[in-house]
């Protein structure tokens, strides 16, 4: 069970990135979220920012983020964000999130920021991940664009 249902993340992970995308808006909301697809219904998971990667203003930018998202979802999804503090690398446990920075791909903005399991269930939900941002990128709100799209649609991007 496990290998046709990776097989088929990586052809549609394949597909989304071969096919050319238009910018809108309301893209992230139009589509099911990986969070809602991946996590339990019902999940409270627990986020943590990898520490002195993130500034003041972006940890408190990306967290308002996620807040929002979640009050986007909450029609459709039952994912709720707990903010877990900060930690010294990537934390495996159930239900946990951990936001870091990770070495870009300058020109490629497909790698600006990615989705990254860390473990999944015997039924394929997801347990922990993690979202690596472009560690060139310092901009606030596009980390924020990068987030939402991440959790929105797996793959951002620009």
């Amino acid at each position: 069970m496990k290998t046709p249902l990776l097989l088929l993340i990586l052809l549609l992970s394949g597909y989304a990135m071969a096919t050319p995308e238009k910018k809108t808006e309301s893209r992230a909301s139009d589509r099911s979220s990986v969070a809602s697809v991946l996590w339990p219904h019902d999940s409270t998971v627990k986020v943590y920012f990898v520490r002195d990667l993130f500034t003041s203003e972006q940890k408190q930018t990306l967290w308002r983020t996620l807040e929002t998202w979640k009050q986007k979802a909450e029609t459709s999804s039952t994912i709720r964000f707990l903010y877990a503090g900060e930690t010294g690398g990537l934390i495996d446990c159930l239900g946990c999130l951990t936001l870091t920075k990770q070495k870009g791909y300058p020109g490629n903005h497909q790698h600006q920021a990615s989705f990254n399991r860390l473990r999944g269930d015997q039924t394929g939900q997801l347990v922990s991940a993690w979202i690596g941002f472009d560690g060139a990128i310092t901009d606030s709100q596009k980390l924020s664009r990068l987030l939402v799209q991440v959790l929105g649609v797996g793959t951002p991007s620009r």
